[in-house]
């Protein structure tokens, strides 16, 4: 998962230098090349002018949940689902097993709490 994202991107950056300087074009790219979504031209002129702070929105979204626990997901499906994809990221990634056994045990008293089964 990570690892194929990585490789994709290494591919875009080497062949598109000027997707170096632009996450919104390195996703227009990697979508057009890896997941066959095209856009037209005024699609691309809105993601292009309209979209550029996504990813600093998502990181800021991200750090306020991490600080305000009151204001994290209220759906315990998307809680449980995002606790196993960071157990599969570590896991991908190589960390120690002791970085996530604690937190996939965690995760599964978690979905049991909310009755959300992953197999």
């Amino acid at each position: 998962m990570i690892i194929e994202l990585k490789d994709q991107v290494k591919r875009i950056l080497e062949k598109y230098p000027d997707a170096r300087n632009s996450d919104v074009l390195l996703n227009i790219i990697r979508m057009s090349e890896f997941e066959d979504v095209h856009f037209t031209k005024e699609q691309l002129y809105v993601i292009k002018n309209f979209l550029r702070n996504y990813d600093s929105t998502s990181r800021a979204r991200r750090l306020v949940q991490a600080e305000f626990e009151e204001l994290r997901p209220t759906d315990p499906k998307i809680r449980a689902k995002r606790r196993k994809m960071e157990v599969e990221v570590k896991k991908e990634l190589g960390y120690p097993d002791q970085a996530f056994r604690m937190d996939e045990a965690e995760m599964n008293k978690q979905a049991k709490m909310f009755e959300v089964r992953y197999d």
